[in-house]
C-alpha cells in the first residue's frame, strides 16, 4: 500500500498519515467484526489485512475521483446575467458565438476572440476581416436558419437594433443570447469588460478598457475651457 501512495506522487507525511489512519480504521472494523480471541490469530491477520485494503482503496479512490472530477465538475456549468438582467447558462465556455452587434463583433475583434466568431450580421464590416465572416442577415430581421446552422454556443444581441421577438424565439430554440445594453461611455467599458469575462480573454479586456479610458482623458484635457456645442 505504500508503494501504491508513492507512486500517487503524495508527499511523505500525507502518506504516513494516511497509513497510521488507516490501519486504525481497519483494526477496529475487524475487531468489530471478529473479536481477538475467538479465532486463531492467522485468521484475524488475515481479516485485518483485507479490511485493510478495502478501506485503503476506497479512501484513495474516493480522494482521486475528488480531486480529477471535482475541478471538472466546477469547470462545466457557466451562469452569467447579461446587462438587462436576464440569467444565461452555458454548458461549457462559448467556442461559436454568433453576434448580431457591429460594435460586439468589433470588439471581440480587438479582443482577440474572432477565432470563436461563426456569424455576424451583413452590418459587421469593422475591422475588413469581420467581412470575412458568415453572414447571418440583418440586425433587424436575422435569418434563424442562418444562425441554426451555425451551431452556436452564444449569440450576442442588442437593445438597440435587435427585436425582442428575435432574443425570445432564440431563447425557445435552446440558443442562450447575451443581450449587451451600453447607453454610456462607463456602459461601453462595462460591456467590454462582460464579453473579456465570457470568451476568456479578461486580460485583453482590461487592456482594451485602459487605452479607451486614456484616448478619453485626452479628449477631455484638449478640450477643458472649451464652449460644449450643441448638438440639438
Amino acid at each position: 500500500m505504500s508503494r501504491l501512495l508513492k507512486k500517487a506522487h503524495l508527499p511523505r507525511w500525507l502518506r504516513r498519515s494516511w497509513l497510521q489512519r488507516t490501519s486504525q480504521y481497519a483494526s477496529l472494523l475487524a475487531s468489530s467484526c471478529l473479536p481477538a480471541g475467538t479465532a486463531p490469530p492467522c485468521i484475524w491477520t488475515f481479516l485485518n489485512s483485507l479490511l485493510y485494503r478495502v478501506f485503503f482503496n476506497t479512501l484513495l479512490g474516493g480522494a482521486v475521483l475528488a480531486c480529477v472530477l471535482g475541478p471538472a465538475a466546477q469547470a462545466v456549468a457557466l451562469t452569467a446575467r447579461d446587462m438587462v438582467g436576464r440569467e444565461i447558462t452555458l454548458s461549457h465556455p462559448p467556442k461559436r458565438i454568433v453576434s448580431l452587434v457591429p460594435s460586439v463583433t468589433e470588439t471581440l475583434f480587438a479582443l482577440g476572440a474572432d477565432p470563436l466568431l461563426v456569424g455576424v450580421t451583413n452590418h459587421c464590416d469593422f475591422p475588413p476581416q469581420a467581412k470575412q465572416k458568415p453572414k447571418i442577415g440583418g440586425m433587424v430581421n436575422p435569418s434563424l436558419e442562418g444562425i441554426l446552422s451555425a451551431r452556436p454556443d452564444l449569440v450576442f444581441a442588442s437593445t438597440e437594433g435587435n427585436r425582442d421577438s428575435t432574443i425570445e424565439q432564440l431563447t425557445s430554440l435552446g440558443i442562450p443570447p447575451y443581450v449587451v445594453s451600453p447607453k454610456t461611455f462607463p456602459g461601453v467599458l462595462e460591456s467590454i469588460a462582460r464579453i473579456g469575462q465570457l470568451t476568456g480573454r479578461e486580460e485583453a479586456a482590461h487592456n482594451l478598457m485602459a487605452n479607451l479610458n486614456r484616448r478619453a482623458e485626452r479628449v477631455v484635457e484638449a478640450t477643458r475651457g472649451s464652449a460644449r456645442p450643441r448638438v440639438l
